[in-house]
């Protein structure tokens, strides 16, 4: 059984009722001891995240943290990554308020191991400050996914042993930038249009002979499910005509008009040079194994695709799909078309729904800053 003490000053009444506690979502039982909030619980390995939330009605209320102590080991500075939210936006503070009710500690187990992890992405000088001002930070949450799916999906959804962070400089430049994991992007198409197009040719995309190298993997495991498929639409090629796509397009035009209209829109925003355009079809209940589309490294076709280069656009993807980077967290699927670096995070999915999901995955080589203009995050 592990321990957290968080002592704290309050000027005001104030005992353990007045509030709820949880980490990674779940709720958790405390004690109030000589203005020592007290849990004793279970905690998980690497990074956890726990959460107080004012649920009294009081007015000028303030309990200002202290603290933060995990078996007998203190936060020390990391307490200053604690955060609370104003128009949501995060904001460190390490005062609970009845106006800003919920404040969030992000913590780690063992607190050795958190010290040296954050030692690693912050500067001791920058605790004090508005962290969130200076920096995008990342703290992947822990998913409980079904156990029907592989150990491996279950261990790399449910434990975080890091996090990420990138300062907000780095999105004056963002096309290939290798620490920037995602960016929304705007495009325009119709998802369910596109769903009943892939649907209608789903013989002809599974006829396709390229398989996920992954997969000769997968086919190992002791639990297995259903091997996700991919439809290598658009092979590689060295063409430096950003229209090239179009000689190496497996599939005719008249076959999938929304999907060729997608890909010129994407190349007439700039100088842009499309690689790779894959389809992924995962079924119900399958899952796509943690790993990372390193290609660049290898070959020539792929030298100048690094970073934030790959379009992500998930088609149909039902409540029960969840989809992950290392380090990150939860990459959304329910705002539209991102670029990603999929070049630079492990990342892995699962379709625990009922339906059969797509996604389109576009490598691009960005020659010039135009596509910028498609980015909403900026």
């Amino acid at each position: 059984m592990d321990q957290i003490l968080i002592p704290f000053e309050c000027d005001c009444n104030f005992d353990a009722q007045d509030i709820v506690l949880s980490i990674n979502n779940n709720p958790v039982d405390h004690r109030i001891e000589n203005s020592i909030i007290i849990i004793d619980n279970n905690i998980g390995m690497g990074l956890n995240l726990l959460e107080i939330r004012l649920v009294s009605k009081k007015e000028n209320f303030v309990l200002k943290i202290k603290d933060f102590i995990l078996n007998k080991v203190s936060s020390r500075q990391t307490l200053y990554l604690a955060f609370s939210q104003l128009e949501d936006k995060n904001f460190c503070t390490t005062w609970l308020t009845d106006r800003d009710n919920i404040i969030t500690i992000p913590f780690g187990n063992p607190m050795s191991w958190w010290l040296s992890e954050c030692a690693k992405k912050i500067p001791n000088m920058s605790y004090g400050t508005n962290l969130y001002d200076q920096y995008n930070i990342f703290y992947p949450k822990s998913i409980e996914i079904d156990s029907g799916f592989p150990r491996i999906m279950q261990d790399f959804m449910k434990h975080n042993l890091g996090f990420h962070i990138v300062a907000k400089t780095e999105y004056e430049n963002p096309l290939h930038n290798k620490k920037i994991p995602y960016l929304r992007v705007d495009l325009d198409y119709d998802e369910d249009a596109l769903f009943d197009e892939f649907s209608r040719n789903i013989d002809l995309l599974e006829s396709d002979d390229f398989s996920p190298k992954q997969n000769e993997y997968n086919s190992r495991e002791i639990e297995k499910l259903d091997l996700w498929q991919i439809s290598l639409a658009v092979r590689p090629n060295k063409s430096e005509n950003r229209k090239g796509w179009k000689d190496t397009l497996i599939y005719k035009q008249e076959q999938f008009p929304l999907l060729y209209k997608l890909l010129e829109q994407i190349t007439d925003v700039g100088d842009v040079r499309i690689i790779i355009v894959f389809i992924g079809q995962v079924k119900p209940h399958s899952y796509v194994a943690p790993h990372v589309d390193d290609l660049y490294k290898h070959r020539d076709e792929f030298i100048n695709t690094g970073g934030c280069s790959q379009l992500f656009i998930p088609i149909k993807w039902k409540k029960g799909n969840y989809y992950k980077f290392n380090e990150v967290g939860l990459v959304p699927y329910d705002q539209g078309a991102l670029l990603g670096s999929n070049s630079e995070f492990m990342h892995g999915s699962i379709n625990n729904s009922e339906q059969t999901r797509f996604t389109i995955g576009i490598v691009c080589e960005f020659a010039d800053n135009s596509f910028s203009n498609k980015i909403k995050d900026l």
